[in-house]
């Protein structure tokens, strides 16, 4: 397993585990607000990887997240 912490630079109420783009993972996410963790598990040998795509969520004011 990797653990790695997601900041975001504003409050978010709607960042999820499905907002996450995962190659060869699954994740569980936890947290909330600005600071999240995310927890990837290999799905088999190779390179593990994840990114949060444009557009994915909003922060309070309703401005979208730009891509990680």
């Amino acid at each position: 397993e990797y653990t790695a912490t997601i900041t975001l630079s504003e409050a978010s109420t709607d960042f999820a585990v499905g907002d996450l783009t995962l190659v060869n993972a699954t994740a569980t996410l936890t947290g909330s607000g600005t600071t999240y963790t995310v927890t990837l598990t290999p799905v088999a040998d190779g390179t593990v990887s994840v990114t949060v795509p444009a557009g994915a969520f909003t922060d309070g004011a309703g401005n979208l997240n730009t891509a990680s």
